[in-house]
């Protein structure tokens, strides 16, 4: 009898604390006092209950200017609230992108690590970037599906005409517009 009330106060205490962790998880007070004691920064956006703080924006901002090779310590405030905007579009993709297949993300994961000549460039670059091999293969995941969403979303948008197929160069024609131009038109030639 007592092992059978134990066993029922022990359920009872563990659906409690995964409801009390759910509400906690969509409280947006609790999250901006979280954020801020783990020196997160303030919370700015909530986007299918993952936050994006001020460090994230900042970040995003750090790895812009490190790519672009800009040197600056501060930012306006319209490059601040652009980068959250853009952080904000690229979670959303992430959460609607269907979740790709695990060997699609292994081919990816593979294809950079066959870019570098042993495992010793490949560790030295992966901690220059304060990444691990998980981490990395959680960025290639999420940026996998969020590819795909945009994909499908773009490609039912596009249509291309027989005369904009007919003003790329050649080679690229075969690339862009395979089947949509059924005849090249004669190209006139100038006095010999």
């Amino acid at each position: 009898m007592k092992r059978l009330a134990a066993v029922v106060i022990v359920g009872i205490a563990i659906a409690a604390g995964i409801f009390c962790a759910e509400i906690a998880l969509r409280s947006v007070p609790l999250r901006e006092k979280l954020g801020e004691s783990f020196g997160r920064g303030q919370l700015l956006a909530l986007v299918h209950d993952r936050g994006i703080y001020q460090v994230d924006v900042d970040r995003a901002l750090n790895e812009w200017d490190y790519v672009n090779e800009i040197v600056r310590s501060d930012w306006a405030d319209t490059e601040r609230h652009s980068m959250l905007s853009r952080l904000i579009a690229n979670i959303a993709a992430q959460e609607r992108g269907a979740a790709e297949r695990p060997a699609k993300v292994d081919r990816e994961f593979n294809l950079l690590r066959a870019q570098f000549r042993d495992n010793t460039a490949w560790a030295a670059a992966l901690h220059s970037s304060g990444l691990i091999s998980l981490s990395l293969w959680h960025i290639l995941k999420n940026d996998l599906c969020a590819r795909q969403w945009i994909s499908k979303r773009i490609a039912s948008e596009i249509s291309v005409s027989d005369d904009e197929c007919r003003k790329l160069p050649r080679p690229f024609r075969t690339i862009f517009c395979a089947g949509t131009v059924a005849r090249q038109p004669s190209v006139p030639r100038g006095p010999a």
